[in-house]
């Protein structure tokens, strides 16, 4: 009767387990992106002729958006030269790239020369010395995360 309690025990935690780990992330219908407006100036701007006469300073401020004014003041304030931006940009490509890669299976290959004899002691003859001769080896291994609970994909 114990083991049986145990076994059902353990069979509840298992299927526990399963459950997906947090909401589908959803965009919210009241999102700027998602209303028809937020292309609006984008659409205008496709309609205008192209100008190569070079932008004045300060460019953005020319939509009159302080939100955008506020962000790029905080991007230059953070982005104090293109080497720094370029290093956050190859950071953060590396996390989403990490990311990514635990959805993929991993594959790993080595392979090993060995020239040399093992020890005569290991014969239980002291005196003895083997001979010398190649040795080859080779190793291949695949592992794939199995996302159970949704971790990765989640990610």
């Amino acid at each position: 009767m114990h083991t049986r309690s145990l076994l059902a025990l353990a069979a509840a935690a298992l299927l526990a387990g399963c459950a997906a780990v947090g909401p589908d992330y959803h965009l919210p219908p009241e999102a700027v992106a998602s209303q028809p407006a937020a292309g609006a100036p984008f659409a205008s701007a496709a309609a205008a002729p192209y100008s190569a006469a070079p932008l004045p300073d300060h460019w953005w401020r020319l939509y009159h958006d302080p939100e955008l004014d506020t962000l790029v003041q905080r991007a230059l304030a953070r982005n104090t030269d293109l080497r720094q931006a370029m290093a956050n940009l190859e950071r953060e490509r590396a996390i989403e790239e990490g990311v990514e890669s635990r959805k993929r299976p991993s594959v790993k290959l080595t392979a090993a020369p060995e020239y040399g004899h093992v020890s005569g002691v290991t014969y239980l003859d002291p005196g003895y010395v083997p001979p010398n001769s190649f040795e080859y080896g080779v190793e291949a291994s695949l592992s794939y995360e199995i996302d159970a609970v949704g971790q990765v994909r989640r990610a």
